[in-house]
């Protein structure tokens, strides 16, 4: 009987610590991010119309791969800085830190600064789809998983860039590569890109984010000098206008023939 009792007491006693230790489920919360809070996930956002635009793909469009199952982690900062075309080196400085703080000009309501952030980034895509130097990037757009996947890339880079706490999951290769030519981030393979290619998207990306931010002559300067840093590793110097579809598709927004 006397081991019975000591048995019984045992038992109510692995119960009373298993029920008191670790399952405190402020833990969940506070290891979400540095913060304590859990990312907040993005309203759903009707893509249609942006894709709708596009135009449509050209023959020899290469297939979708598959989108990576998830997003890939930041690469290391110690990577070695190459050099900026003279017409961007001067802005580089202080103003080029990246990513920058100007979240402060975005909207604080959550759903309000998404769709702030949206409109660049979306109106980007608009304007490089339809400009027939760089629709090439794009050929994808119409197809019904890799066309908001790309949509969805563009927003959470741009995000980054402005220096938004993340309103979805990290973006894939951070702002460390050329964003606004990165299809591999969502599993496209991108031909070989001239230094004109890379120039024409630079233009269009930095018009927009500065349209949208309201940036002055030298925040617009510096967002260019960094995008140069990132495009010209991946600038093949035999190739030039691998993007363009001028030829085939005649001109269109923002190209030479209009």
């Amino acid at each position: 009987m006397p081991q019975a009792k000591q048995l019984l007491a045992c038992v109510i006693t692995l119960c009373a610590c298993r029920g008191s230790a670790g399952n405190d489920p402020r833990a969940a919360v506070e290891s979400a991010s540095p913060d304590g809070t859990r990312p907040v996930p993005a309203p759903t956002r009707a893509r249609e119309a942006v894709l709708e635009g596009a135009p449509a793909p050209s023959e020899g469009t290469p297939a979708p791969s598959e989108l990576p199952s998830a997003p890939a982690a930041e690469p290391p900062p110690a990577q070695a800085q190459p050099a900026l075309p003279a017409a961007a080196s001067a802005a580089a400085g202080e103003l080029a830190v990246f990513p920058a703080n100007w979240c402060s000009r975005a909207p604080a309501d959550l759903d309000e600064r998404f769709d702030f952030i949206a409109d660049i980034s979306d109106s980007y895509y608009a304007k490089q789809s339809r400009n027939c130097l760089t629709r090439g990037l794009t050929q994808f757009a119409k197809d019904e998983v890799l066309g908001p996947a790309w949509l969805d890339y563009l927003f959470g880079y741009t995000n980054a860039m402005i220096g938004c706490p993340f309103l979805q999951e990290p973006v894939v290769d951070g702002i460390r590569a050329f964003g606004p030519a990165n299809t591999a981030a969502i599993g496209v393979a991108r031909p070989a890109l001239g230094r004109d290619d890379a120039e024409h998207l630079i233009d269009v990306y930095v018009a927009e984010f500065s349209r949208g931010l309201q940036l002055s002559t030298d925040e617009s300067a510096a967002v260019e000098a960094y995008l140069w840093q990132w495009a010209t590793p991946q600038i093949d110097p035999a190739a030039s206008a691998t993007l363009s579809l001028c030829d085939s598709q005649g001109p269109s927004e923002g190209s030479s023939g209009d």
